[in-house]
């Protein structure tokens, strides 16, 4: 259904991809993660607009996180069907951030965005 792959923002070295499909339940989709990587404590989080390259901060705002890099494995992730209403096109991408209190001191910052990945949708297969 969709699928986003991570460009690493300057100075960072994150990376990974991931699939969206339908999952086993009725309405349920799933996000597939392959090969994450990315700074310690990193998080992947979905946000509801495709972040823009000059983003640095993804804190504020509508946003769904799966939590840390370090224990999320390889097996598929529900998206929670009450977020989407059965239609997980309602998010345009996904950062990978760093909670940071160097970053929240410097520029008021608690998620600082080492990658990002706008989603790709495939035209026709989301429910409307």
């Amino acid at each position: 259904m969709g699928s986003a792959t991570f460009t690493a923002r300057p100075g960072s070295e994150a990376s990974g991809s991931f699939t969206v499909v339908v999952g086993a339940e009725a309405g349920q989709f799933d996000l597939v993660p392959q090969g994450f990587a990315g700074p310690a404590d990193s998080e992947l989080t979905l946000l509801p607009y495709v972040i823009d390259d000059g983003q640095t901060c993804a804190d504020t705002g509508f946003r769904f996180s799966f939590g840390s890099l370090e224990t999320l494995g390889t097996a598929p992730l529900p998206i929670p069907s009450d977020l989407t209403q059965g239609d997980p096109s309602v998010f345009g991408s996904a950062v990978l951030t760093v909670y940071s209190d160097a970053d929240r001191e410097q520029n008021d910052c608690l998620a600082t965005v080492v990658a990002a990945a706008p989603i790709q949708w495939m035209p026709g297969l989301v429910p409307s």
